[in-house]
């Protein structure tokens, strides 16, 4: 108020009214300038600099005013008048600059302290990871033991060694095989620890830390899948985005499934396995619950009578239900062992739900097993050749990751790759269109393709699923998916599992390895070659509809270079080479024929192929319905009266007439039934009567024997010999006569 007052006493010239505003506009800078208390950053024009030439077109336009003898108003009003449009016009301007000033002055010091906040919680973060995990224990470790190396080893060997010199069994050896043994015993002993607490840490802080705490109820789906053959894209199915789009989640469900899978995935990201890796080694992991030891009898005998050599592990829920014989006598001798999840794994955290089933149980053996490189097989599926070739194929050692497919397609709800932050892309596989049609007007139909096969689109897993009734996998180079596909797995039933499946075929583990991959973009290979199935027909009579019991599932490398082949002689006759040679229709098994021809004329005449380059190699049969187990096969409903695998007819096209694996197997049961379980409690556990169930094995095996096309004298294995403490016992492979076993 005091400079309006001066300014209405003032009657000097047109100069002092311009002195006047300028004062003004002066003391309003410094007023400014003054409150912030700061100066402006040079690289931003000071305030006045900004004010100026609009100040200036303003006094001059109230003088020019004040100059006009028309003009009839007061000076004092003029000026007035000037005062409100200065500050009218400039008061914005004014704090726009004010906030870059503050801003240019105090950016880099807020960045700062943001950055050091968000170090601190990372640091944080991952000093809790290194001692959970072990890692920051194994560095402490390793410097003491490499600080007091020497005497830490002649402690605990001298301690060791007089301990076992008081008792009456051990008084027998001498000092160095006491001294080797103290070192097996000191090695095992610190495994133990370390596994027990990097699972602990997987289980708790970052499995049950993330739980979603979402429960999809059923009834959410507006209507289930139609389980659908990837073979026949012909048929309807429900492929498309619209189909898929069944399950209808609320919005603060997806907020919660997708806040919880991010934190999780952001934890792995920066997830290291100990140094001293709790994974080492090659070998081969079962699982299976209380009754399935049977099959994994079968499963441990085949595995030897086809030349494997490589150590075992059968992962079992837990040890009371554990029959101490076949645990502690009989597995050993075939270089096998039982491992227990109540063991590796003595505490579930409280925040993991307490109930899991057998899928779930799965993928926690996969972790507790001691393997690096593990060949997991579930206990119905028998191998036909060596496995242990697949840990040298090109396809392991090119992705440490190797999956077989399953014969239906993928019904994961869209849902799911928006909570995992999946983009999605344009078509680039045709999965879901048949051989005979044009791909060009697929990816054109219609508005955001809507009539593609949705997981032919590019950012997504292709179509098909994965059969994991075998994988091979390198544990510590896909730590990080394997986790995530236990998490999948622990909150399954209640969410997880309904996103992958929707109502649709096998649910379970098996489509939970290939989004926890593509989540992390680690590579992996499937097998080239879809699964065939086996089984027989319904009916008194046989002729009825077809049961399936077994899927085939193919030697990778052999798959691979057929599949090559295929591309070639496509290109030779200008076809896409995305086009599947295993299509079910008419178009596909007619190109398929010719490309067989061909192949066959390029091997007998011009020789340029060698018939292992296109032959596609049965590797393994998954006998599901019924599995080979001595303990259920005895009297499995009309088991004894017809061909699981199929006549000869339906056999031999995919497994060749040289061989009667369904024999083989049943005779492999027969002499675990009868012989290697002659002492076992198992009987009396499962309430059996072990001489009735070798009774009914041996039956069924007179029934394949009478319907075999092969003749059992020109059965070819190997012999098998087992060192037994009391004596030795050979593994029937091989059949002399036909009174005789295989």
């Amino acid at each position: 108020m005091g400079v309006l007052k001066v300014l209405q006493d003032l009657n000097g010239s047109r100069y002092q009214v311009f002195l006047v505003v300028a004062t003004l506009i002066i003391l309003l800078n410094v007023s400014y300038l003054y409150v912030i208390e700061a100066q402006p950053d040079k690289s931003f024009p000071s305030i006045s600099s900004n004010l100026r030439p609009q100040t200036d077109m303003t006094s001059e336009k109230y003088i020019n005013v004040l100059d006009n003898p028309e003009v009839k108003a007061s000076k004092t009003d003029v000026i007035k008048k000037a005062i409100a449009q200065i500050k009218a016009e400039n008061e914005d301007r004014i704090i726009k600059v004010l906030e870059k000033e503050v801003r240019s002055k105090n950016e880099a010091s807020i960045l700062t302290k943001v950055k050091l906040t968000l170090k601190r919680q990372m640091i944080r973060k991952m000093f809790r990871q290194d001692v959970m995990s072990g890692r920051l224990m194994d560095d402490m470790k390793q410097k003491y033991l490499s600080d007091n190396e020497h005497l830490m080893k002649s402690f605990i060997t001298k301690d060791l060694i007089q301990g076992l010199k008081q008792k009456e069994e051990f008084k027998k050896f001498d000092d160095p095989a006491l001294k080797q043994l103290a070192k097996l015993l000191e090695e095992q002993l610190a495994d133990r620890a370390k596994n027990t607490v990097f699972f602990q840490y997987i289980l708790e802080e970052l499995i049950g830390a993330h739980d979603p705490k979402v429960k999809i109820e059923l009834h959410q789906i507006s209507e289930n899948i139609i389980p659908t053959y990837i073979n026949n894209p012909d048929a309807k199915n429900s492929i498309t985005l619209k189909d898929l789009s069944r399950l209808k989640l609320k919005d603060q469900q997806i907020e919660s499934l997708q806040q919880s899978h991010d934190r999780l995935v952001r934890l792995l990201t920066t997830l290291e396995v100990p140094k001293e890796s709790v994974f080492s080694g090659d070998g081969i992991v079962i699982n299976t619950g209380d009754i399935g030891i049977g099959s994994v009898l079968v499963l441990v005998s085949q595995l030897r009578n086809t030349g494997s050599v490589l150590p075992i592990e059968v992962v079992m829920n837990t040890w009371k239900s554990a029959d101490k014989k076949i645990c502690d006598e009989i597995l050993p001798q075939f270089n096998a062992k039982c491992i227990f999840i109540d063991r590796a794994i003595p505490k579930m955290s409280k925040s993991l739900p307490q109930k899991l089933e057998k899928f779930q149980y799965k993928v926690i053996g996969l972790f507790i097993s001691s393997f690096e490189r593990a060949i997991v097989l579930d206990s119905d599926n028998l191998p036909i050749d060596n496995v242990d070739t697949l840990l040298y194929c090109q396809e392991f050692l090119k992705t440490g990751f190797l999956l077989w497919p399953d014969i239906w397609f993928k019904s994961t709800s869209p849902e799911y790759y928006n909570i995992a932050r999946f983009e999605v892309g344009e078509p680039v596989r045709r999965d879901g269109l048949s051989n005979n049609k044009g791909f060009a007007q697929y990816v054109s139909s219609g508005k955001k393709h809507s009539n593609v096969a949705f997981h032919d689109l590019d950012g997504l897993p292709s179509a098909g699923t994965a059969e994991t009734g075998q994988l091979v996998v390198n544990k510590r180079k896909h730590i990080r998916s394997l986790i995530l596909t236990l998490y999948y797995n622990i909150y399954g039933p209640n969410c997880y599992y309904t996103l992958f499946y929707q109502g649709g075929a096998g649910i379970g583990d098996k489509d939970t390895f290939v989004p926890a991959l593509h989540v992390f973009n680690e590579p992996y290979s499937m097998v080239d070659k879809s699964t065939d199935l086996l089984g027989f027909k319904s009916g008194v009579n046989m002729d009825g509809e077809f049961v399936d019991t077994t899927l085939i599932q193919y030697a990778p490398t052999s798959a691979k270079y057929h599949l090559i082949e295929w591309k070639k002689w496509l290109k030779t006759k200008d076809l896409d080479t995305r086009l599947s040679p295993f299509q079910d229709n008419d178009y596909t098994r007619n190109l398929y024929k010719q490309f067989m021809t061909h192949c066959k004329k390029l091997i007998e005449v011009e020789e340029e192929l060698d018939d292992s380059s296109i032959k596609l190699k049965p590797l393994f049969l998954h006998i599901h319905r019924p599995k080979i187990n001595p303990l259920e096969n005895y009297n499995s409903l009309g088991i004894r009266d017809k061909r699981i695998l199929g006549k000869k007819e339906e056999y031999v096209p995919k497994l060749g007439e040289d061989s009667d694996w369904e024999l083989h197997f049943h005779s492999l049961s027969k002499w675990i039934a009868c012989d290697l379980l002659k002492d076992s409690q198992i009987f009396a556990t499962f309430e059996l009567d072990q001489a009735a169930v070798c009774d009914g094995i041996s039956k069924h095996v007179d029934y394949l024997k009478a319907t075999s096309w092969f003749h059992p004298s020109e059965f070819v294995g190997d012999v098998v010999t087992l060192n037994s403490p009391q004596d030795d016992q050979t593994l029937p492979a091989k059949v002399e006569t036909e009174d005789e076993d295989v």
